[in-house]
């Protein structure tokens, strides 16, 4: 008969590495080396990390890569500054593919993390009216999704498991990810990020490498072939649109929406496919601001910045296309009046605040 103190110290060696790992993983998260969960994107890891780091900003960024390439934080940051006399800090967090569901958790998970801003600027494509992302709810299946969202509406068993344990364990999380656990002990989550000519700057801001107008004409067919002939909204585009827009308003953030463009090239394209398109798509925008009762603020026409080189393809700007972009944005009253009506909001309810605090404290 084996003695039980010989158990106890077979259990002890035995689970002592665990312990021993998921204390150490604890330590990185809390200590901000690492993230809470993996979010199965580095350049989402990293902007959260930046956003955590750097606090809750007076604007925020949402939507996919194209507003991300698009909107450059420093330059409407600039921009504001001039208007107001105030310096504010704009931040982007807009990822590639995210569905408008996945960022609806998103929302969710800053709200809880209170790095919701008073301001947020939403940018929406075409394929955003389709809804036809297929793979747009990564961001909800990842390790920090599910710990965002929690389990109890997992129907799947393995899933299921999977969850609970990562709500549990930190370790759990990162599991398999031996080489970020490193880095995160060596250097902590990097500011930047970058892939190929791609950079994710510590702003949120993507800034990637100008296309030529041979380049350009060369993707017409490829592009072509993932993008849907026919825009039609379905019911759940619908659905998650307004959750969306009531999710930011029902924490008093003003939101401002824009539709972000296409280089014209691909536009003569797609109405060469289909002659309804431009129309399909003035009145799939047109329902959805119905639907939420928002404004959705409509690019009509480029200026004569938008060459071949402010493209990065052709659906994204490139490094060059962003700051005209911004500043063509800004001189649009249905973009910049609520840009400054919800930063100036903020700014007074901030300095009311700090009023009543003085006032008890003295």
């Amino acid at each position: 008969m084996i003695a039980p103190i010989k158990v106890l110290l077979a259990a002890v060696l035995l689970l002592a590495p665990t312990v021993a790992v998921e204390a150490g993983t604890r330590t990185l998260v809390d200590s901000g080396r690492l993230p809470f969960a993996p979010s199965s994107s580095p350049y989402a890891d990293v902007g959260l990390a930046n956003l955590a780091r750097l606090g809750k900003p007076d604007v925020l960024v949402l939507g996919t890569s194209a507003i991300r390439n698009a909107l450059q934080p420093d330059v409407l940051e600039e921009l504001i500054a001039a208007e107001t006399g105030e310096e504010v800090h704009v931040q982007g967090l807009a990822q590639s593919a995210m569905s408008l569901k996945a960022q609806r958790l998103l929302v969710e998970g800053l709200a809880q993390l209170d790095l919701l801003p008073g301001t947020v600027v939403m940018g929406l494509t075409p394929v955003s009216l389709g809804g036809d992302n297929r793979e747009g709810d990564w961001f909800i299946h990842s390790e920090l999704g599910q710990a965002w969202r929690g389990c109890a509406d997992i129907s799947d068993p393995a899933e299921s498991i999977d969850c609970w344990l990562g709500q549990a364990s930190a370790m759990w999380r990162w599991r398999g990810r031996p080489d970020q656990l490193l880095n995160a002990v060596g250097r902590g989550v990097p500011r930047t990020f970058r892939e190929g000519d791609r950079t994710l700057h510590e702003n949120g801001w993507t800034a990637e490498k100008p296309a030529t107008e041979r380049q350009l004409i060369k993707a017409i067919p490829s592009t072509l072939e993932r993008l849907q002939e026919e825009i039609f909204v379905p019911a759940f585009v619908f659905n998650e649109f307004m959750g969306l827009v009531s999710d930011l308003r029902s924490r008093g953030v003003e939101v401002i929406v824009v539709e972000m463009p296409y280089a014209p090239m691909l536009v003569e394209a797609l109405l060469g496919r289909n002659p309804a398109w431009d129309e399909q798509r003035r009145e799939g925008f047109a329902l959805l601001e119905q639907a939420a009762d928002i404004d959705i603020v409509e690019i009509d026409s480029l200026g004569e910045w938008a060459t071949a080189s402010a493209f990065h393809d052709l659906r994204h700007l490139s490094r060059k296309g962003a700051e005209p972009f911004t500043r063509q944005l800004w001189e649009m009253p249905e973009f910049r009046e609520p840009v400054l009506a919800g930063v100036t909001s903020a700014t007074e309810v901030a300095g009311s605040d700090s009023a009543d605090g003085s006032d008890s404290a003295g």
